[in-house]
């Protein structure tokens, strides 16, 4: 079997696993929103797989690291990384212009945080939010549509007693759709809030209610 030449699928039955036992590796440990990875390369998957393992032997209740003040720790923990190889972050900064030769980005304007003076910084990558090419039709296109829900809820959840926090990932082939949703329970006091995300609504959302129970309130927030 080749990493590369070979599908995650080509390795799932390799090994015999079924179709559950699949689901919860791709989803819940490789972390894939939906079904497509299966008849790619084998490489990345299986390296999030390995990765997800060490995270776990690591850290023990969790693979994932949680900032403890917040997320705006993360910014600042790459501005260290990044200064330490010698690069520069400029933290609120405003965008002026990207800028483009012959069709090409070549790199971004902005204005110095000190002397407002304009300093064009010239780069091969720019990963940037999309409002940053609004109105720009060529730049931007839309793939898809993001909806995030906040629940209360009054009980805890089958399974998950005595617990503070935990995530759910529920398969898109559990729900009849092509996306799965990543619903989030954090401990509050009295009630339960959990957090929630999918792409794309299509009424699925409401299917959430199953594995939360008694609903307080929610409120849902589309991203276009």
């Amino acid at each position: 079997m080749s990493l590369d030449s070979n599908t995650m699928r080509d390795f799932y039955k390799s090994f015999g696993l079924d179709a559950w036992t699949s689901e919860f590796i791709g989803h819940a440990m490789a972390l894939y929103v939906d079904d497509s990875y299966l008849d790619k390369p084998a490489r990345e998957p299986i390296q999030r797989i390995i990765l997800y393992v060490r995270s776990m032997a690591r850290f023990g209740k969790s693979p994932y690291i949680f900032p403890r003040y917040g997320l705006n720790e993360l910014p600042e923990r790459f501005s260290r990384v990044s200064a330490v190889y010698g690069g520069l972050h400029a933290l609120n900064t405003p965008l002026q212009e990207v800028v483009y030769v012959g069709g090409k980005m070549t790199g971004v304007k902005i204005l110095h945080p000190e002397t407002k003076a304009e300093v064009t910084i010239n780069t091969k990558t720019l990963i940037a939010d999309p409002t940053y090419f609004l109105g720009d039709s060529t730049k931007i296109r839309q793939v898809g549509k993001v909806v995030r829900a906040i629940c209360i809820i009054n009980h805890q959840i089958e399974g998950l007693a005595g617990v503070d926090s935990a995530q759910i990932i529920i398969p898109a082939s559990q729900m009849s759709r092509k996306n799965g949703t990543l619903p989030h329970k954090y401990g509050v006091v009295g009630d339960l809030l959990m957090y929630s995300r999918c792409i794309h609504l299509h009424g699925q959302l409401y299917k959430l209610q199953g594995c939360s129970g008694g609903l307080l309130y929610r409120l849902c927030v589309y991203h276009r």
